[in-house]
C-alpha cells in the first residue's frame, strides 16, 4: 500500500456520492495532505467541501495519476461546453455589483476571471479586456454550442418513409411526393381515405347486438303477463275508431278514466256480472 507525504494530492473515496459529478463518482477531490498523523492516518485540506471529517485512513485515499488529471480537464471542458461557466460569470457580476456598485471594471474582470478554468485563464489577455462585456465575448469564443448541430438518422438505401413529415423543405417535399407517386403507380401502397390522413388499416367493426336480440326471447313483466293471460280467455276484437276529438279511451286503456266516488258500487256490480260459468263456456268455444 502506497504511503503519502505532506503536500501530495489525493482523491478521497466518496461512499455517499457527494457533490462531485465526475466520470468516477466514487472519488472526490483532489485534496492536498497537510499533516501525517501516522503511517495509516492522514489529515487533508478539504476546503469548503462537505465531508464528515478531515482525517482519513490510507485505504480511503488514492493518488492522483496523469489519467486523473486528463479526466479532470475533460470534466471542466464538458462543464464549460454546457454553457454553465458563462452563466456563472454573469451571476458573479451581478453579485459583485450588488455588493459594490462603483467597482472598477478591471477589478471586476479580475474577480470574475478568478473562478474560470485554468485553460481559459491562460488564453485571456487582460490588457485587451476593458469591460466585462469583453470578458463574456472572450469566454463565448471557447464555448461549445450544440444548437447548430444537425441531427440525422442513417436510413437504408432505397427505403421509403412510412409516414409523411409534417414540416419539410420544398426539395424534400418534392422528393417525397415523387416517391409516393411512384409507389402509387406500382400499386405498392394505397391512398388513405381517412379524414385525418392517418396511416391505419380501416377494419369493419362487428356488432353483436342483432344476435343478442335473436337469443333473448320476448318477455313481459308480472302484471302485464297476468293481464294478457286473463284477456286471452275471451273472444274479442280490438278496432280503431277514428275521431276528430281527443276522446277518452275504453276500459282497455292503460290509464282508465275513473268515475266519481259515488258510482263505486255501480262499478262493482258491473264487474261482478262476469261469472266463472261464462269463462268456462268461453274457453270451450276457443278450443273448438
Amino acid at each position: 500500500m502506497q504511503e503519502f507525504e505532506i503536500g501530495d494530492s489525493v482523491y478521497v473515496e466518496n461512499g455517499n456520492r457527494l457533490n462531485r459529478k465526475k466520470l468516477d463518482e466514487l472519488k472526490i477531490g483532489p485534496f492536498k495532505i497537510i499533516e501525517k498523523i501516522s503511517n495509516s492516518i492522514y489529515k487533508i485540506d478539504t476546503g469548503n467541501t462537505k465531508t464528515e471529517s478531515t482525517l482519513f485512513h490510507i485505504t480511503k485515499l488514492h493518488p492522483v495519476t496523469a489519467e486523473d488529471e486528463v479526466e479532470e480537464n475533460e470534466y471542466e471542458d464538458n462543464l464549460y461546453k454546457e454553457g454553465l461557466l458563462i452563466d456563472y460569470a454573469i451571476k458573479k457580476e451581478r453579485l459583485l455589483l450588488d455588493v459594490n456598485k462603483s467597482m472598477d471594471s478591471k477589478t471586476m474582470i479580475d474577480l470574475i476571471a478568478t473562478g474560470l478554468p485554468g485553460f481559459i485563464l491562460q488564453k485571456l489577455n487582460r490588457d485587451e479586456l476593458n469591460d466585462t462585456t469583453d470578458l463574456f465575448n472572450e469566454i463565448r469564443k471557447y464555448e461549445g454550442s450544440v444548437r447548430d448541430y444537425e441531427a440525422h438518422i442513417d436510413l437504408q438505401v432505397n427505403r421509403y418513409c412510412s409516414k409523411r413529415p409534417y414540416r419539410c423543405t420544398i426539395e424534400d417535399r418534392l422528393e417525397i411526393e415523387e416517391q409516393i407517386a411512384m409507389l402509387l403507380r406500382n400499386n405498392l401502397i394505397e391512398e388513405s381515405y381517412s379524414p385525418f390522413a392517418a396511416p391505419v388499416t380501416l377494419a369493419f367493426k362487428k356488432d353483436h347486438k342483432p344476435l343478442e336480440n335473436m337469443n333473448i326471447k320476448s318477455r313481459t313483466d308480472e302484471e302485464l303477463g297476468d293481464l294478457t293471460y286473463y284477456l286471452s280467455q275471451y273472444d274479442f276484437t280490438v278496432k280503431y275508431i277514428p275521431g276528430k276529438e281527443n276522446v277518452e279511451a275504453d276500459c282497455l286503456s292503460r290509464n282508465p278514466v275513473l268515475e266519481s266516488e259515488d258510482n263505486k258500487e255501480e262499478l262493482l256490480e258491473i264487474v261482478n256480472l262476469i261469472q266463472i260459468k261464462d269463462i268456462v263456456e268461453d274457453q270451450e268455444k276457443m278450443k273448438q
